[in-house]
């Protein structure tokens, strides 16, 4: 029997709830057909969006050994014991401290991934500015310097990225708009860091410490800053933006190599490096930040979450049901594309 995976929003069209917007009777006739499950990442998404009525949450997780099987994704759980004290629950005063806990693990986890999606752009971008510049670099003790600035700029920094990535999506999710207040932020630190990474470059080429500027004399330090007001690629990206930049015939081929590369990096060394589906995911979400001016949303880390539920099974035949545009383009061309054969026949 085919096993079918609801994600979030068709958990909710399935009970009617936030807007839905499909005829839930499709989806009551596959819970009637086939093994159906929902993922503690909509779990946890649901209790996080409706953290203020109760009615809603219990409403949802009464659905769980009833309509659905749960399958628990380990970067976003959701207790057996939660479960029971929601169902249970009388007042939201009674669980209050459990939902906190909750949005807390949700905003960790959220963090971790945003600041994943900042290093891996980044890791991309400052070896494109390597490569850019290879010919005055190569040969040279002052690419391995190059390289090393660019690493302890990027590494020293992710324990700040991290509580900062935190502070702003819990304020974020307190004004109701933790996705507004995401993609600026992700777009600033991208856009400094370049800027970071090119003065990092300049001060190597001019045998300059960023940590003496203030020993040196003001004529070595205006003629680096004058090196850097005229460089080409920063000049680009104040005038076109990143993506139109890094789109050019010259600086595109460097990136789609970096990022073939990148895909190999995770495919070896990380927890989804089984789960084909989530990596490509990722790296083409990293690909759009760069090249096609897309806007970072937080949802893109739940959806990854959600995709990673088509490995809880040995078949290939799991079922993701889902009406987001991106990840129905995304699946048309993996090989769980028989998700969407599996909605069109099914009215979805």
């Amino acid at each position: 029997m085919k096993r079918v995976i609801f994600d979030t929003n068709m958990l909710y069209n399935y009970l009617e709830i936030k807007g839905n917007t499909l005829d839930p009777q499709p989806l009551q006739n596959i819970l009637k057909k086939f093994d159906s499950y929902v993922t503690s990442v909509s779990l946890v998404e649901s209790i996080v969006n409706f953290k203020h009525d109760l009615s809603s949450i219990k409403k949802i997780i009464q659905t769980i050994g009833e309509d659905f099987n749960l399958i628990n994704i380990g970067f976003m759980p959701i207790e057996d014991e939660a479960v029971y004290l929601i169902k249970n629950s009388k007042s939201l005063s009674d669980i209050a401290g459990l939902i906190r806990g909750i949005e807390e693990m949700k905003v960790e986890r959220e963090a971790e991934f945003t600041r994943q999606f900042f290093y891996s752009v980044m890791t991309i971008l400052s070896w494109c500015i390597i490569e850019i510049n290879k010919d005055k670099l190569e040969g040279s003790w002052k690419i391995g310097r190059v390289i090393q600035n660019f690493d302890a700029a990027l590494n020293g920094n992710l324990e700040y990225l991290l509580e900062q990535y935190k502070k702003n999506l819990e304020i974020g999710y307190s004004e109701k708009a933790p996705q507004k207040r995401m993609k600026k932020l992700l777009a600033m630190d991208i856009k400094l860091f370049l800027h970071l990474c090119i003065t990092l470059y300049y001060s190597v080429i001019n045998n300059f410490s960023v940590r003496d500027m203030y020993k040196k004399n003001n004529d070595q330090i205006d003629y680096i800053f004058k090196e850097i007001k005229k460089d080409k690629l920063l000049r680009d990206i104040n005038r076109n933006g990143i993506s139109k930049t890094f789109n050019g015939a010259k600086l595109k081929p460097i990136i789609e190599s970096t990022l073939n590369d990148l895909k190999l990096l995770y495919v070896e060394s990380t927890v989804f490096s089984h789960m084909e589906i989530v990596i490509d995911y990722f790296i083409i979400k990293v690909r759009k930040l760069i090249l096609e001016s897309a806007k970072f949303k937080t949802n893109d880390i739940s959806d990854m979450l959600i995709l990673s539920s088509l490995y809880a099974f040995k078949e290939d035949e799991t079922i993701l049901l889902t009406h987001d545009k991106d990840l129905k383009s995304f699946l048309k061309f993996t090989k769980n594309n028989h998700s969407l054969e599996f909605m069109e026949s099914n009215n979805i």
